[in-house]
Protein backbone atom coordinates (compact mmCIF):
# COMPACT_ATOMS: atom_id res chain seq x y z
CA UNK A 1 0.00 0.00 0.00
CA UNK A 2 1.38 3.51 -1.20
CA UNK A 3 4.32 2.21 -2.65
CA UNK A 4 6.76 4.45 -5.34
CA UNK A 5 4.73 2.65 -8.15
CA UNK A 6 1.15 3.24 -6.96
CA UNK A 7 -1.00 4.40 -9.62
CA UNK A 8 -3.35 5.91 -6.45
CA UNK A 9 -0.59 8.21 -5.63
CA UNK A 10 -1.10 11.64 -6.74
CA UNK A 11 1.51 14.38 -6.39
CA UNK A 12 0.67 18.28 -6.22
CA UNK A 13 2.12 20.08 -9.29
CA UNK A 14 3.47 23.70 -7.84
CA UNK A 15 3.88 25.36 -11.44
CA UNK A 16 -0.14 25.02 -12.59
CA UNK A 17 -1.66 23.63 -9.60
CA UNK A 18 -2.94 20.24 -11.10
CA UNK A 19 -3.23 16.93 -9.24
CA UNK A 20 -0.67 14.78 -11.34
CA UNK A 21 0.03 10.72 -11.07
CA UNK A 22 3.21 10.36 -8.25
CA UNK A 23 6.42 9.94 -10.83
CA UNK A 24 8.12 6.49 -10.01
CA UNK A 25 10.97 6.92 -7.79
CA UNK A 26 9.34 10.33 -6.13
CA UNK A 27 7.87 8.27 -2.83
CA UNK A 28 11.83 6.68 -2.05
CA UNK A 29 12.14 7.56 1.90
CA UNK A 30 13.02 4.97 4.04
CA UNK A 31 9.58 5.90 5.74
CA UNK A 32 6.30 7.45 5.25
CA UNK A 33 4.01 9.43 6.99
CA UNK A 34 0.50 8.98 6.17
CA UNK A 35 -1.51 11.98 7.77
CA UNK A 36 -5.16 11.64 7.97
CA UNK A 37 -6.90 14.66 8.51
CA UNK A 38 -10.17 16.56 7.29
CA UNK A 39 -9.44 20.46 5.51
CA UNK A 40 -12.32 21.66 7.93
CA UNK A 41 -10.75 20.90 11.08
CA UNK A 42 -8.61 23.76 12.96
CA UNK A 43 -6.32 21.07 14.68
CA UNK A 44 -6.00 19.35 11.39
CA UNK A 45 -4.96 22.79 10.05
CA UNK A 46 -2.84 23.73 12.64
CA UNK A 47 -0.86 20.52 12.76
CA UNK A 48 -0.29 20.56 9.18
CA UNK A 49 1.54 24.00 9.71
CA UNK A 50 3.52 22.13 12.29
CA UNK A 51 4.14 18.93 10.46
CA UNK A 52 5.39 20.73 7.30
CA UNK A 53 8.07 22.71 8.98
CA UNK A 54 8.54 19.49 10.93
CA UNK A 55 9.13 17.16 7.66
CA UNK A 56 11.21 20.17 6.39
CA UNK A 57 13.76 20.22 9.28
CA UNK A 58 13.77 16.96 9.43
CA UNK A 59 14.97 16.40 5.55
CA UNK A 60 17.37 19.12 5.49
CA UNK A 61 20.33 16.85 5.95
CA UNK A 62 18.80 13.62 3.73
CA UNK A 63 15.57 11.87 2.88
CA UNK A 64 14.08 9.91 6.26
CA UNK A 65 10.13 11.05 6.17
CA UNK A 66 8.18 11.73 3.18
CA UNK A 67 4.46 12.83 4.06
CA UNK A 68 1.14 11.12 2.15
CA UNK A 69 -2.44 12.70 2.48
CA UNK A 70 -5.32 10.70 3.56
CA UNK A 71 -8.30 12.64 3.41
CA UNK A 72 -10.56 12.32 6.21
CA UNK A 73 -13.20 15.00 3.84
CA UNK A 74 -16.46 13.76 2.47
CA UNK A 75 -16.24 15.05 -0.37
CA UNK A 76 -13.27 15.23 -3.42
CA UNK A 77 -12.93 19.01 -3.85
CA UNK A 78 -12.11 19.34 -0.08
CA UNK A 79 -8.72 16.69 -0.80
CA UNK A 80 -8.22 18.39 -3.68
CA UNK A 81 -7.63 21.84 -2.44
CA UNK A 82 -5.53 20.27 0.35
CA UNK A 83 -3.10 18.70 -1.19
CA UNK A 84 -2.49 21.66 -3.67
CA UNK A 85 -1.90 23.94 -0.43
CA UNK A 86 0.40 21.62 1.12
CA UNK A 87 2.33 20.30 -2.17
CA UNK A 88 2.04 16.64 -0.06
CA UNK A 89 1.82 13.50 -1.43
CA UNK A 90 -1.71 12.41 -1.57
CA UNK A 91 -3.63 9.10 -2.03
CA UNK A 92 -6.64 9.80 -4.41
CA UNK A 93 -9.89 10.43 -2.79
CA UNK A 94 -12.20 6.95 -3.66
CA UNK A 95 -9.48 4.13 -3.67
CA UNK A 96 -8.10 5.87 -0.49
CA UNK A 97 -11.08 4.34 1.08
CA UNK A 98 -9.56 1.24 0.72
CA UNK A 99 -6.03 2.21 2.12
CA UNK A 100 -8.16 3.39 5.21
CA UNK A 101 -9.76 -0.37 5.21
CA UNK A 102 -6.48 -1.54 5.25
CA UNK A 103 -5.29 0.36 8.17
CA UNK A 104 -8.16 -0.48 10.30
CA UNK A 105 -7.38 -4.10 9.42
CA UNK A 106 -3.90 -4.21 9.61
CA UNK A 107 -3.32 -1.63 12.58
CA UNK A 108 -6.34 -0.81 14.65
CA UNK A 109 -6.69 2.32 13.08
CA UNK A 110 -9.93 4.32 13.92
CA UNK A 111 -11.36 7.10 10.94
CA UNK A 112 -13.18 8.55 13.80
CA UNK A 113 -9.97 10.20 14.75
CA UNK A 114 -7.55 13.39 13.20
CA UNK A 115 -5.45 13.76 12.87
CA UNK A 116 -3.69 10.83 13.34
CA UNK A 117 -0.48 9.91 11.34
CA UNK A 118 1.61 6.41 11.09
CA UNK A 119 4.44 6.16 10.43
CA UNK A 120 5.56 2.70 8.05
CA UNK A 121 8.39 1.55 7.05
CA UNK A 122 8.43 1.93 2.61
CA UNK A 123 10.01 -1.07 2.14
CA UNK A 124 8.45 -3.35 4.50
CA UNK A 125 5.31 -1.78 5.28
CA UNK A 126 5.64 -2.75 8.96
CA UNK A 127 3.97 0.12 11.34
CA UNK A 128 6.63 2.32 13.63
CA UNK A 129 4.23 4.49 15.37
CA UNK A 130 0.55 5.14 15.24
CA UNK A 131 1.35 8.40 17.72
CA UNK A 132 3.28 10.66 15.44
CA UNK A 133 0.97 13.44 15.49
CA UNK A 134 1.81 13.35 19.61
CA UNK A 135 5.22 13.20 19.18
CA UNK A 136 5.45 15.74 16.79
CA UNK A 137 3.37 18.44 18.74
CA UNK A 138 4.53 17.44 21.87
CA UNK A 139 6.34 20.70 22.61
CA UNK A 140 9.41 18.74 24.32
CA UNK A 141 7.50 16.70 26.43
CA UNK A 142 8.09 13.85 23.61
CA UNK A 143 11.76 13.43 23.99
CA UNK A 144 12.63 10.25 25.24
CA UNK A 145 12.64 8.88 21.86
CA UNK A 146 14.27 10.51 18.95
CA UNK A 147 12.79 10.08 15.28
CA UNK A 148 11.48 7.50 13.80
CA UNK A 149 10.04 6.69 17.46
CA UNK A 150 10.61 3.24 17.70
CA UNK A 151 9.62 1.68 20.82
CA UNK A 152 12.02 0.94 23.34
CA UNK A 153 10.48 -1.31 26.29
CA UNK A 154 13.84 -0.47 29.07
CA UNK A 155 12.83 3.04 28.16
CA UNK A 156 9.24 2.71 28.97
CA UNK A 157 9.89 0.81 31.51
CA UNK A 158 11.98 2.61 33.15
CA UNK A 159 12.04 3.18 37.34
CA UNK A 160 9.87 -0.10 36.96
CA UNK A 161 12.63 -2.39 35.29
CA UNK A 162 16.11 -3.30 35.46
CA UNK A 163 18.09 -5.93 34.10
CA UNK A 164 18.69 -9.04 36.79
CA UNK A 165 15.60 -8.13 38.74
CA UNK A 166 14.45 -11.57 40.48
CA UNK A 167 11.55 -12.52 38.37
CA UNK A 168 10.71 -15.20 36.38
CA UNK A 169 8.15 -13.65 34.39
CA UNK A 170 6.47 -9.82 33.64
CA UNK A 171 3.05 -8.98 32.92
CA UNK A 172 2.61 -5.89 30.85
CA UNK A 173 -1.04 -5.44 31.41
CA UNK A 174 -3.25 -3.24 29.31
CA UNK A 175 -6.65 -2.04 30.98
CA UNK A 176 -8.51 0.22 33.09
CA UNK A 177 -11.05 0.17 36.18
CA UNK A 178 -13.83 -1.07 33.45
CA UNK A 179 -12.05 -4.45 32.86
CA UNK A 180 -13.03 -5.22 36.51
CA UNK A 181 -13.36 -9.31 36.12
CA UNK A 182 -9.83 -9.85 34.33
CA UNK A 183 -8.29 -7.27 37.02
CA UNK A 184 -9.76 -8.86 39.21
CA UNK A 185 -8.08 -13.14 38.09
CA UNK A 186 -5.08 -11.03 37.14
CA UNK A 187 -4.54 -9.52 40.74
CA UNK A 188 -5.41 -13.21 42.14
CA UNK A 189 -3.18 -14.82 40.08
CA UNK A 190 0.18 -12.60 41.12
CA UNK A 191 -0.50 -12.80 44.43
CA UNK A 192 -0.97 -16.41 44.33
CA UNK A 193 2.55 -17.05 42.19
CA UNK A 194 4.46 -14.27 44.09
CA UNK A 195 6.95 -11.01 43.04
CA UNK A 196 9.62 -13.76 42.23
CA UNK A 197 7.41 -15.92 40.19
CA UNK A 198 5.13 -13.14 38.29
CA UNK A 199 5.47 -9.37 38.20
CA UNK A 200 2.91 -7.29 36.83
CA UNK A 201 3.39 -3.80 35.09
CA UNK A 202 0.25 -1.91 34.44
CA UNK A 203 -0.13 0.39 31.45
CA UNK A 204 -3.51 2.48 32.05
CA UNK A 205 -6.09 3.54 29.88
CA UNK A 206 -7.75 5.66 32.48
CA UNK A 207 -6.91 8.91 32.31
CA UNK A 208 -6.69 10.42 35.57
CA UNK A 209 -4.64 9.18 38.70
CA UNK A 210 -7.02 9.28 41.30
CA UNK A 211 -9.37 6.86 39.57
CA UNK A 212 -6.29 4.44 39.06
CA UNK A 213 -5.38 4.22 42.45
CA UNK A 214 -8.92 4.50 43.30
CA UNK A 215 -9.64 0.48 41.76
CA UNK A 216 -5.84 -0.59 42.68
CA UNK A 217 -6.49 0.05 46.23
CA UNK A 218 -9.72 -2.07 45.40
CA UNK A 219 -7.90 -5.29 43.38
CA UNK A 220 -5.44 -4.77 46.64
CA UNK A 221 -2.09 -5.22 44.72
CA UNK A 222 0.49 -3.39 44.67
CA UNK A 223 1.72 -3.37 40.80
CA UNK A 224 4.00 -0.98 39.50
CA UNK A 225 2.49 1.15 36.73
CA UNK A 226 3.25 3.90 34.55
CA UNK A 227 1.20 7.53 35.16
CA UNK A 228 -1.50 8.52 33.08
CA UNK A 229 -0.03 11.37 32.39
CA UNK A 230 2.81 9.81 30.96
CA UNK A 231 1.88 9.62 27.51
CA UNK A 232 5.06 8.84 25.68
CA UNK A 233 5.84 5.73 27.67
CA UNK A 234 2.10 4.62 27.14
CA UNK A 235 2.34 5.75 23.55
CA UNK A 236 6.02 3.10 23.54
CA UNK A 237 4.43 -0.09 25.30
CA UNK A 238 1.09 0.76 22.99
CA UNK A 239 3.07 0.59 19.58
CA UNK A 240 5.48 -2.16 20.44
CA UNK A 241 2.67 -4.65 21.06
CA UNK A 242 -0.26 -3.85 18.99
CA UNK A 243 -2.26 -2.81 21.64
CA UNK A 244 -4.59 0.37 21.14
CA UNK A 245 -7.38 -1.57 22.46
CA UNK A 246 -7.64 -3.15 26.25
CA UNK A 247 -7.74 -5.52 27.79
CA UNK A 248 -4.59 -7.13 26.30
CA UNK A 249 -2.39 -8.83 28.99
CA UNK A 250 1.39 -9.71 27.60
CA UNK A 251 3.63 -11.91 29.54
CA UNK A 252 7.78 -11.43 28.86
CA UNK A 253 10.37 -13.62 30.26
CA UNK A 254 13.18 -11.81 33.31
CA UNK A 255 14.64 -10.36 30.30
CA UNK A 256 11.81 -8.89 28.25
CA UNK A 257 11.41 -11.07 25.71
CA UNK A 258 7.62 -11.84 24.61
CA UNK A 259 6.62 -15.71 25.72
CA UNK A 260 2.98 -15.04 25.28
CA UNK A 261 1.75 -12.15 23.75
CA UNK A 262 -2.05 -12.58 24.07
CA UNK A 263 -2.59 -13.71 27.39
CA UNK A 264 -5.81 -12.52 28.37
CA UNK A 265 -7.97 -15.04 26.82
CA UNK A 266 -5.45 -17.59 29.13
CA UNK A 267 -6.05 -16.50 32.23
CA UNK A 268 -9.89 -16.18 31.24
CA UNK A 269 -9.42 -20.24 30.95
CA UNK A 270 -6.97 -20.91 33.66
CA UNK A 271 -7.66 -18.44 36.39
CA UNK A 272 -6.14 -20.77 38.71
CA UNK A 273 -2.83 -20.36 36.97
CA UNK A 274 -2.05 -24.02 37.05
CA UNK A 275 -0.47 -23.88 33.35
CA UNK A 276 0.94 -20.29 33.41
CA UNK A 277 2.40 -18.75 30.98
CA UNK A 278 0.04 -20.54 29.17
CA UNK A 279 2.82 -22.02 26.71
CA UNK A 280 3.20 -25.75 27.24
CA UNK A 281 2.56 -28.25 24.72
CA UNK A 282 0.29 -29.72 27.29
CA UNK A 283 -1.61 -26.38 27.50
CA UNK A 284 -1.76 -25.39 24.06
CA UNK A 285 -3.33 -29.19 23.34
CA UNK A 286 -5.72 -28.75 26.69
CA UNK A 287 -7.10 -25.06 25.36
CA UNK A 288 -8.20 -26.39 21.96
CA UNK A 289 -10.25 -29.27 23.84
CA UNK A 290 -11.74 -26.35 25.74
CA UNK A 291 -12.67 -24.00 22.65
CA UNK A 292 -14.18 -27.25 21.01
CA UNK A 293 -15.70 -28.03 23.60
CA UNK A 294 -17.36 -24.78 24.14
CA UNK A 295 -18.23 -24.09 20.27
CA UNK A 296 -20.20 -27.26 20.76
CA UNK A 297 -22.37 -27.08 23.54
CA UNK A 298 -25.63 -24.18 22.35
CA UNK A 299 -25.74 -21.28 24.80
CA UNK A 300 -22.28 -21.30 26.82
CA UNK A 301 -20.23 -18.29 26.56
CA UNK A 302 -16.59 -18.52 26.90
CA UNK A 303 -15.13 -18.13 30.02
CA UNK A 304 -13.00 -15.21 28.49
CA UNK A 305 -16.29 -13.63 27.31
CA UNK A 306 -17.26 -13.12 30.85
CA UNK A 307 -13.87 -11.84 31.96
CA UNK A 308 -12.75 -9.37 29.30
CA UNK A 309 -16.90 -8.09 29.68
CA UNK A 310 -16.60 -7.29 33.63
Amino acid sequence: MGSAGDSSLLLSNIVDSSLRPCPAGQLAGPLIGYLYASSGSKNCQSFGILLKRFVKELNADGLKLQVVYVSADTHPKAFEATLKARNWFGYEFGPHEKLIAHFEKQFQFDREKFPQMLVIESTTGNLVTRHAVEYISGEGTYRLLEFPWRPNLEIALRKMYTKGMACENFAIYFADKDSKSLNFALASLSKALGPLKLRVFLVPMDQRIYVLKQWLDVLDVEWAFISPEDLERKFMLIDAFSAPRHPKLVITDKDLNVVNPDAAEDLGKDVEGKYFPWVSEEWLNLRTTLESSLSQTPGKRNTFSRLSSG
